[in-house]
């Protein structure tokens, strides 16, 4: 049975755990339901409005790049607010969501300078397996 090295590019965090991810999850819920809503039907800011919603949670999510935020919670309270309050709790959270973005690109330069890049670990791991598999 092959040992999994977990310390090595560890896969134990999954973008869905991600506070900007979560929170752009509610931005998608909150623009759909809001363009829907309040805009005319043939209006074609409706699509261009859900599709960038779309974008900024894709990006994560193939980013594949903490948290607990609910989008259910806020699919259900949208639907007794009105048009401003709407708009207000989906700029809110892209506010959010943005910090959230700029913390996690600032943790991943720290980390990148404590641990190195994807090369550096990839060669550090093959010289300690050489050495502890060389050494018998």
């Amino acid at each position: 049975m092959p040992h999994h090295d977990n310390t090595f590019l560890p896969q134990d965090r999954t973008y869905r755990t991600l506070k900007c991810f979560q929170k752009a999850e509610c931005i998608y819920d909150i623009t759909y339901y809001f363009a829907h809503q309040f805009l005319e039907r043939n209006d074609r800011t409706i699509d261009q409005m859900v599709q960038a919603a779309r974008s900024g949670k894709q990006n994560l999510a193939e980013g594949n790049i903490d948290g607990v935020t609910d989008s259910a919670v806020y699919r259900e309270k949208i639907r007794e607010r009105s048009a401003e309050t709407i708009a207000n709790i989906a700029i809110t959270l892209i506010h959010q969501c943005d910090a959230l973005i700029v913390g996690l690109i600032e943790w991943l330069k720290q980390d990148f300078k404590e641990k190195g890049g994807i090369r550096e670990q990839m060669y550090k791991a093959r010289k300690d397996w050489q050495m502890k598999n060389w050494e018998k």
